[in-house]
């Protein structure tokens, strides 16, 4: 057992004997607020898991204890493939409770490292985000502590999962500071109504607090920042949000808009739900993203209907019920065969509720705390993630479904895991379907040589199936710039466009260590490609390699230098694209396009910053140069 001193092996002791002889207690993980956090060992499934307590000093007020428990046994009622799910609450007023240990990060970490997040990776996160928040709102269940610490993201998948519901709600009104002298609370994503605590709080509040998170995600920090809680408080109530475009000037006006409404004061100006937040922001975007639903196979469940997430228990299929009350061997034996018939049945008549509920619960049992009612449940569902008909059907599914059918799908697809990787890999590659990759992705079936595997494909098709998809991959930076670099050096130029075109599209560090592979390619597509990567990187290192660009090669490049200098939007491009102007040897060939491209870049530089430039071209002697620079006020 690795902990800090007596008063953790005191609570320690204490979580064990509340979680009984099945578990044992290893070590703190993590520290919050309102908590503490131990990597607990399953005796009796044999898996690490992770369990949280109150502080002590929480703890011992016990009204508020009980009402935590409470919270987080109506937060347990939720199943969804984007929240963490709650195993076991104590029967102790203190409510020490077991969930999975996730091997991964929260978003809040992963902000300290990274900064700004591309816009494909925000609204990624947000879909996932968005998804839980609906699901729980449907069920009654208002989050109250939206927030990236409260967002963990999967190593292996990317998948964004919401925890901690509920708990904001067990310690409102209590001004408890903890021993590591933290209030309770969240004061830079709390809205404004919950602030004032007056009226209901409802799902808008959750919208004002995603909102805040997502203007985080793309700013690089939060709106509001204070010396004091009582600072910030008083900035969410009564102060609009900076503008967002004042720190990311690569964002567009439409997607600040929205984010605008999002944090909007009053309840009945934002969105009224989650998805409403996540669909304005992708119109606005304008990028159709690779999980939007097509036609839905079956209707969207409300949050009560547990057909979709929550299978055992509340199953229609005899295969189901028998498989939930198998309580020998025999039984068991025959319940599996069942379930088996009836997903194929399911399979075939291109039932896909069914084919989900018998598969999650044969995976229920699957993990049955002894060990010989284990083994036909894993045999079936080794049988199902070999079965390509299957597979096929449950990918297709995804393709065309709704967002409930999507988490359906992709919870499935983890419970048969690893078994089911090379299934769900070949039937991508197969249908060179990018929708496919990115869903193979999502429930980690491709691992490091997977991806190496598709990245040096034979078929150009299938390689770039894998570049588009890793567009909307959530994976970290560096996963991401790794698998871009393998497809980076793949022999179709064409494919080797299409990784540094990705690479732009995350930017930072990604956008210009592969820009920076492709500078140089032999040929014209991927390296034009590459040197607008360097522009999209926004990274001012680059600044001396476009220059140098703008100052030699082709036309075609140092147009497309120009045009980097422009995305790069920092005021010292400004000198650099003036020194267009003021050359007097261009060749005729390149004097107007060199030119036009220059200005081009000027005028979109942001915050006005080529302004100054443009307003001695208005009278340049190229007309379309002139065009530009009057075209700008």
């Amino acid at each position: 057992m690795v902990l800090a001193g007596a008063g953790d092996a005191a609570l320690a002791a204490r979580v064990a004997g509340a979680l009984g002889p099945h578990y044992r207690v290893d070590e703190v993980i993590g520290r919050g607020g309102f908590a503490i956090v131990f990597r607990v060992r399953d005796l009796r499934l044999d898996r690490d898991v992770a369990a949280k307590t109150l502080h002590p000093e929480l703890a011992a007020h016990r009204e508020l204890a009980d009402r935590f428990r409470q919270e987080v046994l109506t937060a347990a009622r939720l199943n969804h493939p984007n929240i963490v799910p709650i195993y076991f609450v104590s029967d102790e007023p203190a409510a020490t409770y077991v969930m999975p240990l996730i091997e991964g990060e929260t978003l809040a970490a992963r902000l300290r490292r990274e900064g700004q997040l591309p816009m494909a990776v925000a609204l990624g996160i947000l879909r996932d985000v968005a998804g839980a928040l609906d699901y729980a709102h449907d069920a009654g269940i208002i989050h109250r502590d939206v927030k990236p610490d409260n967002v963990v993201i999967e190593s292996r998948t990317g998948r964004s999962l919401l925890m901690d519901f509920g708990i904001a709600k067990a310690l409102a009104g209590d001004t408890v500071v903890t021993a590591s002298g933290v209030v309770v609370g969240t004061p830079h994503y709390m809205s404004p109504e919950q602030i004032a605590g007056e009226g209901p709080v409802d799902r808008r509040s959750d919208v004002y607090s995603l909102g805040v998170m997502t203007y985080e995600m793309l700013a690089g920090g939060p709106p509001f920042e204070g010396a004091t809680a009582a600072a910030v408080f008083a900035l969410h109530a009564a102060e609009r949000a900076p503008a967002l475009r004042d720190r990311r000037p690569d964002v567009k006006e439409a997607v600040a808009a929205v984010i605008d409404r999002a944090l909007a004061k009053l309840p009945a100006e934002r969105m009224d739900s989650a998805g409403a937040l996540r669909d304005a922001l992708e119109r606005a975007h304008g990028r159709v993203s690779l999980r939007r639903s097509g036609e839905a196979v079956i209707e969207r469940q409300p949050a009560d209907d547990m057909r979709l997430f929550r299978s055992v228990g509340t199953a229609r299929g005899s295969a189901v019920v028998a498989l939930r009350d198998a309580n020998d061997l025999g039984a068991m034996a025959e319940a599996v065969n069942a379930a088996m018939a009836s997903t194929h049945a399911a399979i075939e008549r291109l039932d896909i509720s069914a084919a989900l509920e018998h598969v999650m619960a044969l995976a229920s049992r699957r993990d049955d705390p002894r060990p010989a009612f284990r083994q036909a449940p894993r045999d079936a569902l080794r049988r199902l993630a070999t079965d390509l008909d299957a597979i096929d059907m449950l990918a297709g599914a995804w393709r065309g479904g709704n967002e409930d059918v999507q988490g359906g799908v992709e919870q499935a697809l983890s419970a048969l895991l690893p078994d089911v990787a090379p299934a769900l890999v070949e039937v991508a590659a197969r249908s060179k379907s990018a929708e496919f990759v990115l869903l193979a992705d999502r429930v980690g079936a491709i691992d490091g040589r997977t991806a190496e595997w598709l990245a040096r494909h034979a078929s150009a098709a299938v390689a770039q199936a894998f570049g588009v998809a890793l567009r909307e991959s959530t994976r970290p930076g560096r996963t991401i710039e790794q698998w871009l670099g393998m497809l980076a050096r793949h022999p179709h130029p064409a494919v080797r466009a299409l990784a540094v075109d990705t690479a732009g599209i995350h930017g930072g560090a990604v956008g210009e260590r592969i820009a920076r592979l492709l500078i140089a390619d032999r040929e014209a597509t991927p390296r034009r490609a590459a040197i607008a990567a360097l522009g999209a990187s926004r990274r001012p290192g680059v600044l001396p390699d476009l220059a140098s660009l703008l100052e030699h090669g082709d036309v075609e490049d140092r147009c497309a230098a120009a045009a980097a200098l422009g995305a790069l939007g920092l005021s010292e491009a400004v000198p650099v694209l003036d020194r267009v102007f003021a050359r007097r040897r261009l060749l005729r060939a390149e004097r107007g396009p060199v030119q036009r491209a220059a200005a081009r870049a000027l005028a979109a530089l942001p915050m006005g910053l080529g302004r100054d430039s443009l307003a001695r071209l208005r009278d340049d002697a190229d007309g379309e140069v002139r065009a530009i620079a009057r075209s700008v006020e």
